[in-house]
Parts: structure tokens; sequence; C-alpha cells
């Protein structure tokens, strides 16, 4: 008998064929490709955001924040030592620094970030100062004491590294009362004829002393760096006060003086 080559080979074709789709089938059930997960930063607050990531991976970038800030004197540039006039008096400051801290800012949403206990001694030789990285987006001001808390004012400078704005035997008056919180001294030409004779020493201090200034402004931190510029404006600080009847202040000996420059600090700073 002869057998028909095709009548074998088409029925092992369809088999061979199904036994590789059940194969490929098993194959695949077994090996199901997982999505790789996005690896990147997931603070909404930092500037490196990635909305699509699955996964942080600490990669974070954060703005980092400065302040700088400007001397003037009724509206013009202030340098130490130089001569400016005010209600018939002549004036030259050899000093005038003062400190800033527990630095706040405050957020579209109300709430504040916290640089923590940064403290700045700021001085008209110094034109900006670094905060620190802040978690902030939509900022709508700052906030800041003019002084230091009463834990940094019961401390003295040889308590801090040299590094530290505390570290300032110059602003510091004594254990009773601890640091100058701000120290405007120079010389008066009360006669007007450019003889200059009669000292000047505004000095603040104690923990009484310290007050809260807010700087309203509005800024968007989409940049690695930020920074605001203040400025401080001397002419405003000594608004009201007869410098030629009222030229010292230790905060303790002429507290009608240093109430008025307690009260003028606020107008006297502000967003340039």
């Amino acid at each position: 008998m002869r057998y028909s080559k095709s009548r074998y080979t088409k029925p092992i074709l369809v088999l061979t064929v199904l036994f590789c789709a059940f194969t490929i089938n098993s194959c695949n059930e077994g090996n199901i490709i997982e999505p790789v997960p996005i690896v990147d930063c997931m603070d909404k607050t930092a500037i490196n955001y990635n909305p699509y990531a699955d996964v942080s991976d600490e990669s974070c970038i954060y703005p980092s924040f400065k302040i700088k800030v400007q001397y003037l004197f009724n509206a013009q540039r202030f340098f130490l030592d130089s001569i400016y006039s005010k209600d018939g008096v002549n004036l030259k400051l050899s000093t005038a620094q003062f400190y800033l801290s527990n630095f706040r800012l405050v957020n579209a949403d109300s709430t504040e970030f916290s640089f923590g206990d940064k403290t700045l001694l700021i001085t008209p030789n110094v034109d900006t100062y670094e905060l620190g990285q802040c978690q902030s987006k939509r900022v709508v001001g700052m906030k800041f004491d003019i002084g230091l808390s009463e834990t940094d004012n019961n401390t003295m400078p040889v308590d801090w590294p040299t590094s530290s704005s505390l570290a300032n035997n110059d602003m510091y008056i004594n254990s009773s009362y601890g640091y100058s919180f701000a120290s405007f001294k120079g010389i008066l030409d009360l006669d007007y004829d450019l003889i200059f004779s009669t000292p000047l020493n505004f000095t603040l201090g104690t923990s009484d002393a310290r007050r809260t200034l807010a700087v309203p402004f509005h800024l968007n931190l989409t940049q690695q760096n930020e920074d605001v510029d203040l400025v401080l404006d001397l002419f405003k600080l000594f608004e009201g006060i007869d410098l030629t009847t009222n030229n010292q202040t230790n905060t303790i000996d002429n507290s009608n003086v240093s109430d008025i420059l307690l009260a003028n600090f606020p107008e006297s700073i502000e967003e340039d």
C-alpha cells in the first residue's frame, strides 16, 4: 500500500504550530514586563520637582535665599565717615550696624518657613547675606527680629566661634545687659560750620528692645538662587530726634530716644 506524504504532513504541521503558540503564550505569562518606576524629586516645593516621579531619590534642590541690604540717608546712598545733614545738623557716622535674627518667609497660604537660628550683623560694608535653602514656592513677605533672642543675648562673644556674628566684641555691652542690638556712633557738627566736636552714640539693647518687623513683597521661588533687596534709610530712622539735645542713648539712660528709634525701625526698612 502506498501512503500519501501530504496526508501526514498537514496534521504534523498543525500540531507544531499549536505547540509553538502554546509555548510562546506560556513564556509571556511567566515574564510579564513591569513598567520601570521613575525615580526623581517628589517634593513640590523643590525647583526640580518631577510630577511624574514614582519614587523619591532625595535629589531635591531648593532655592538658596539671600537678602541684600543697602544703607541710605534721605534716599541717597550712605557711606561711613561721609557728611550728611539733618535739621540743620551735620553728622558723620563711623558705626552703623544692627542684628537681625529669627528670619521667616511668609507663604501665600499664610504659613511660614523658618531659617532657624540664623543671626546676621548688618553693616554698610557688606551688602549680601546668605540665609540658606528654603522650602517655599510663592512668598508674599518676610518677618525678622531686630535684636537677639533672650537665649543668645545671655551669651558672650567668647562662647561663639570667630566666624559667628555674635563673636563681635564691639557689639557686646556686659554680662548684665548682653549685646547691643543696634549701634550708631559718630560725631556731629551742631553749628553747621563743618567743625565736628559733639559725639553721637545711639546704642539699643536688652531683650525688651527686640522688635519684629514684617516686610511685604511677592516672589515666586523658581531659581536655584533667589534674593530680596532691602534698604535702610537712616534719615527715617533718626526722624523725630533733636540731634542738638538728644545725641546719646544706651537704652537704659535715655528711653525717649531709644523708644523713637525702635518705633522708627519698621518705617526705615523696606523692600527696594
